[in-house]
């Protein structure tokens, strides 16, 4: 692997928000403190990863407790939050003005409980609307690579009527969109589709670029991905 880069979403140009994505990070380094290097002055607060449809909003520092969840959103200056993926979807928010981000981390057991979806929600009772909220959603597994199992299948079922629409077959496996499930939740949240941003890089074809669960398996390092504002 190379050494990790942090790239820009095109969407968030418009509008200067700083968030960013990450290639691949070795397990050996610490995202803490490689961030705190990176910006000096800046509180990190990435949350304890659980594979839930818990989000934090963080209104206050200092924030004693550890979170275990897997979103975070604020409106605290001088604060990065962020979340680990090798896999999963990270997805940064923002609002148009600057005035609130959020960092999700959704695997297929918070895709599948509508994380993004409650996300949303939860921005929405802060006085936003749709409209306002700017949606980027990073490099994780794609459907070409990313087969599933009767578990995933029947909660996928029980959660979402239109449930095919997340599916593809290939060679008689079952393959689950992780693009499209978050993108739903999204839109049927109202945010404009100009307001989304996705990316096209599959986390493990491209495994010489990022870090894959699937493909590396425990021995993986991470990706990171950041959303903080000045």
């Amino acid at each position: 692997m190379d050494k990790p880069r942090f790239f820009y979403p095109p969407l968030f140009e418009k509008y200067k928000i700083k968030g960013f994505f990450s290639t691949a990070i070795a397990p050996n380094i610490a995202p803490t403190l490689l961030l705190r290097a990176m910006y000096p002055g800046y509180e990190v607060f990435l949350p304890s990863q659980i594979h839930s449809a818990d989000v934090l909003y963080l209104d206050a520092l200092p924030f004693k407790k550890s979170f275990q969840g897997d979103g975070i959103i604020t409106r605290l200056s001088k604060v990065i939050v962020g979340v680990k993926t090798a896999d999963c979807v990270p997805i940064l928010i923002a609002t148009k003005d600057n005035s609130l981000v959020g960092a999700i981390h959704a695997g297929w057991r918070g895709s599948i409980k509508q994380i993004l979806y409650k996300a949303i929600l939860k921005i929405l009772t802060l006085g936003y609307t749709p409209t306002d909220i700017l949606i980027a959603i990073g490099p994780h597994i794609r459907p070409c690579c990313y087969e599933v199992g009767n578990e995933v299948l029947n909660l996928l079922k029980q959660n979402f009527p239109n449930f095919m629409d997340f599916i593809l077959g290939l060679n008689g496996r079952i393959h689950l969109n992780l693009t499209k499930l978050n993108l739903f939740q999204a839109l049927v949240s109202k945010v404009p589709e100009e307001n989304i941003w996705v990316s096209n890089d599959c986390t493990f074809c491209q495994h010489d670029i990022y870090y894959s669960y699937r493909y590396h398996g425990k021995t993986r390092g991470y990706q990171l991905s950041i959303i903080f504002k000045e």
